[in-house]
């Protein structure tokens, strides 16, 4: 076709007849246009495509031709001929417009581009073209026109055509290329023409005719490309070439043109000018709102790239491409929502949360791109427009990630307009850098199954549980190696036999009994037993679990080795009702074959039980070491045992108790056989080491009798009757006596009394005068505690004191004493003249001096009474100085220090040494009562006193008390031997401290004697 129109153009040159070149015009522009009525026509036999390019590109050249052809045939100009040529220009200018539509859609870069060049050109045409026909004095006003108009009829069709082109460059749109062509070509020799004034040059038309032919033949006008947009890259030599136009075009023109009408070439470069910079500045601010656009689309795909990186599943993938596609977007009134399902349905969430969450069907599901194509726009109106409720003229961009099993995970993003190519382009980025993601996840999903399943075979095969797989009948199918140990056969040999094979025979009934538990869909567990090659059987802790599965119809067991467990619970049973050191019955043991031995009984009696305590064991186990201790408690087991019948059990309660329960005892006298039988037996010397020791027992017997209530009763009384025998002596036995609980009682009661009575100020001192034997004058006053029993009435100190240094309380006691009698001392010693040097006398008891704080005590109380230390005296039981307590000797020379006055009270009573006496620093002795009692009836009574009374001027100490008078005899024989102080009934009762002024007055006469200190004289003593 084009070398028709070159062969026509060749024919106009050749030509040289203007009738002939009409009429080669005349049928080139026919024919174009019934050409190109005919293949538009062809392409577009449904008239699904805009056949208005087609109508006006055939006008056009129709009206080109012919207004050229009218014009050689001699028509003046200006004149009606000029119409057709006039009218063709803008008739080609709309084909192209109509054209482009299906091409080019909001491209604001290439419009801009083409007015640059149309600005351009018309500068140039109107300085070229235009000015020298204003200039021209003979042209009429109607030539100047018409003659002005051809150059703007073709600078339209240059601007549209420009528009066009630089919508398309880039592309590989042949037809708009073509049409491109023809026209530009057309054009060119249009403008050649009118410069050169050779109209000739005009024939190139012919050509641009054939051309437009084959541009609407082509096939890319039936099925146009898609749609160019405006945010495709702009290439550097085009924003080059263009800037460039844009700056020296103007300068050029005005440097190459002749001056003419100065004022008129000034305005329209000028103007031309200013319209190229303005249009320039909006180029170049577009370029940069477009750089902006594009920085921030990488930063968004960069931030994007990075969240889909680190997201941990498929849910964390997509609300990061989400989040991403609504940033690409960047649309204010964007809405989104995401898409989870399941099986059991699929529900989208808006991510604002204002609507309730909707089901999406499986139509609608489909709608979502599969495969690579992970994000796609979706236009309305649509299904999902109406299931979101989101207006059909708006765009869905929808984000799915591929289908992995029955889930279902994407997203949707409602826009009002269709997102600009290069946010697509930035979104299908953002779809490969999902699926980038999504196959890292399915990678790591992959790597931590593989790792998973092999974790599973090596724990399979290194499990110390046995895990073994049966089917439906029983039969191992599958089994781990842990069996071997347990069974003692490898597990290949175990596979197809029957798992009750391996139970054992009394166990396979319960076996059987989980597995019917089993197959009730929940695990059964239970213990069994466990046949093993070597013929010891395992214990095993067995868990059945049914399994219903395409792959097993079945069981799973799993069984954990107990075997040591087992073992263990037996020892620990044995370790808990056993004594480790003998393997007797522990006291739990004992306790419990009492209980059953009174059980049997019916309360009738019949049985008994033994404590049995080894005397003086400390000893051994200081002397010999507590390995001899250990071995003659074993000993003593063995002697146990050997009086005891068959049915008799023997304990060991701890340290060296014993207790011995006796069943079928007849009588009283069958246990006290026993008891003699275990004397006689302990009697004999043990061999501990190569050392020889003998030592003996204490025995308690309680038999029981009808109505003993519980074991712990039995076992109280035998403790009692223990104690009792030990109190007689020990090496004996005793049985026990309803007098004996009477008495705990008694003693635990006034335990908790006398605790009370120290708070609630029960606790008296009384006051003994000591006296002058020869004058009868008061010396000084001994403290003696009383206590005033709301029950029990007043009590003396032999009836409490005992329990207080056995319960510790002798301690506040003892300071309450001392602290009373000093405040009460200074203060008759500070009363009564003649008293000023009175004496008063604090015992101190053996456990009192054995506490380190009895020296404190007593400066604390010397310090608080403001007393004269010298007027007190601390009397100490003569029982508690002996020799080796280094300690006591020590706390008696501190307490010497204090001043105070130390005597030694019952004197004679005890073992003391001589040569320990002499060590001691005390001042005074106290004659024991024992010996003033035995005045004057025996000669050696007085021997005795009279030696006490030596000895202790030998030793120089400077006083000797003689107490316990308690009648006239005893006082005149303590006067011939030499005695000068006493205390007794018979010279003064102990008073309370109301009476201690009156008698130190000389106003009342307490005690037996006849006498009164303050009115006796000379002449009235004894003689002597």
């Amino acid at each position: 076709m084009i070398g028709v129109g070159m062969a026509l153009a060749l024919t106009y040159v050749l030509v040289p007849v203007d009738a002939g070149r009409a009429l080669l015009w005349a049928g080139a522009g026919l024919g174009t246009a019934a050409a190109v009525l005919v293949l538009g026509r062809r392409a577009n036999p449904d008239g699904q495509l805009d056949p208005l390019p087609g109508w006006f590109l055939a006008a056009g050249a129709a009206l080109l031709g012919t207004g050229q052809a009218v014009g050689l045939l001699g028509s003046p100009s200006p004149s009606y001929a000029d119409l057709p040529r006039l009218l063709a220009y803008p008739t080609l200018a709309a084909a192209v417009i109509t054209f482009q539509r299906d091409r080019v859609r909001h491209d604001r870069d290439s419009l801009l581009d083409a007015l640059v060049v149309t600005v351009a050109a018309a500068q140039a045409g109107w300085l070229v073209l235009v000015a020298p026909v204003l200039d021209d004095p003979r042209s009429s006003l109607a030539g100047t026109l018409v003659a002005a108009t051809y150059p703007l009829g073709t600078l339209l069709v240059l601007a549209v055509g420009a528009r066009l082109a630089f919508a398309v460059a880039g592309t590989r749109d042949a037809a708009a290329w073509l049409l491109l062509g023809g026209l530009g070509v057309g054009v060119t020799a249009e403008v050649t023409a009118a410069v050169t004034d050779r109209s000739v040059i005009t024939a190139a038309w012919f050509v641009a005719f054939s051309v437009l032919v084959v541009a609407v033949a082509h096939g890319a006008t039936a099925a146009p490309p898609p749609l160019v947009g405006a945010d495709r890259p702009t290439s550097t030599w085009r924003f080059v070439v263009l800037l460039g136009l844009a700056c020296l075009v103007s300068p050029v023109l005005v440097l190459t043109q002749p001056a003419g009408d100065a004022v008129t070439r000034g305005a329209v470069v000028v103007g031309g000018a200013t319209l190229l910079f303005g249009m320039s500045l909006i180029r170049i601010s577009s370029l940069l709102g477009r750089l902006r656009r594009a920085l921030r689309r990488e930063h968004v795909l960069r931030e994007a790239t990075a969240s889909l990186v680190g997201a941990a599943d498929r849910g964390g993938v997509r609300d990061a491409a989400l989040t991403a596609a609504t940033e690409l977007i960047d649309n204010a009134s964007a809405r989104a929502w995401r898409i989870d399902g399941d099986p059991g349905g699929t529900v989208a969430q808006a991510v604002d949360d204002i609507d309730v969450a909707t089901f999406i069907d499986a139509a609608e599901l489909a709608l979502f791109p599969d495969g690579d194509e992970a994000i796609s726009v979706l236009p309305g109106p649509s299904m999902l427009h109406a299931t979101l409720a989101v207006p059909s003229a708006n765009h869905l961009v929808l984000v799915a990630l591929p289908v992995r099993g029955p889930a279902r995970q994407a997203a949707v993003i409602a826009v009002e307009q269709q997102p600009s190519p290069r946010t697509m382009d930035a979104l299908h980025s953002l779809a490969s850098t999902m699926h980038l993601a999504l196959e890292r996840l399915d990678v790591g999903e992959i790597m931590v199954e593989r790792r998973s399943e092999r974790r599973l075979r090596l724990m399979l095969q290194y499990a110390s549980d046995v895990i073994c797989i049966l089917d439906h009948d029983l039969t191992v199918v599958h089994v781990t190696p842990a069996v071997e140990p347990i069974v003692g056969m490898p597990a290949p040999e175990l596979l197809g036999m029957n798992w009750l094979d391996v139970v054992a025979d009394e166990d396979r009934g319960a076996a059987r009994d989980l597995v019917s538990l089993a197959q009730g869909g929940r695990p059964a567990r239970g213990e069994m037993r466990l046949n093993n090659e070597t013929g010891r059987m395992r214990h095993v802790d067995a868990v059945i679990t049914e399994v219903i599965d395409e792959d097993l119809m079945g069981f799973v067991v799993t069984c954990h080795d107990i075997t040591e467990r087992h073992e263990l619970e037996q020892q620990l049973t044995h370790q808990a009702f056993h004594d480790s050191l003998t393997g007797l019955a522990n006291r739990a043991l004992f306790r419990d074959r009492l209980g059953h031995a009174m059980a049997r009984s019916r309360g009738t009696g019949g049985y008994g039980v033994l404590f049995v305590d080894l005397d003086d064991f400390k000893n051994v186990n200081d002397s010999l070491g507590h390995a001899a201790g250990d071995s003659l408690l074993r000993e003593m087991t063995g002697r146990l045992r050997t009086c005891l019948s068959q049915g008799d059990t023997a304990a060991r309660l701890g340290g060296d108790e014993f207790a011995l329960l006796l069943e079928d005892v007849k009588d009283d006298e069958h246990c006290q056989d026993i008891a003699r039988r275990l004397l006689l037996a302990m009697a004999e010397p043990f061999d501990i080491a190569g050392t020889e020791v003998t030592t003996g027992a204490s025995i308690g017997i309680a038999i029981g009798h009808p109505g003993s209530s519980t074991p712990e009763d039995l076992m109280r009384n035998a403790d009692l009757a223990l104690h009792e025998a030990k109190n007689a002596g020990k090496n004996c036995f005793t049985v026990f006596a309803t007098t004996m609980h009477e008495e705990a009682l008694a003693k635990l009661s006034l335990t908790s009394d006398l605790r009370h009575a120290i708070e609630r100020q029960q606790l008296i001192v009384h006051y003994q005068p000591l006296v002058a034997l020869d004058s009868g004058r008061v010396l000084g006053l001994e403290a003696l505690l009383r206590w005033n029993h709301p029950r029990l009435g007043m009590l003396g100190p032999a009836q409490f004191l005992t329990l207080a240094e056995e319960t510790g309380l002798i301690f506040p006691i003892g300071r309450m004493v001392l602290q009373t009698a000093l405040r009460a001392a200074v203060g008759w010693q500070n009363a009564h003249d003649g008293h000023q040097t009175l004496r008063i006398a604090v015992n101190v008891s053996g456990r009192q001096l054995q506490d380190p704080s009895i020296v404190g005590d007593v400066k604390a109380a010397l310090s608080a009474s403001g007393i004269d230390p010298s007027t007190v005296v601390l009397e100490i039981t003569e029982s508690v100085l002996l020799p080796g307590e280094t300690d006591t000797v020590e706390r008696l020379r501190a307490l010497s220090e204090l001043g105070v006055q130390l005597y030694i009270d019952d004197f004679g009573t005890s073992y003391s040494s001589l040569a320990h006496l002499q060590t001691l620093p005390v001042d005074g002795l106290k004659l024991a009562q024992e010996f003033v009692a035995a005045l004057p009836d025996t000669a050696d009574g007085s021997g005795m006193v009279s030696t006490i009374k030596n000895l202790a001027e030998t030793l120089g100490l400077s006083a000797v008390v003689a107490e316990g008078i308690e009648r006239p005899e005893e006082w005149t024989s303590l006067l011939k031997l030499g005695y000068s102080v006493g205390q007794g009934f018979h010279l003064a009762v102990p008073m309370p401290a109301e009476q201690v002024a009156d008698f130190l007055s000389g106003l009342s006469r307490p005690g037996d004697g006849d006498w009164a200190p303050t009115a006796r004289r000379p002449d009235q003593l004894p003689a002597v």
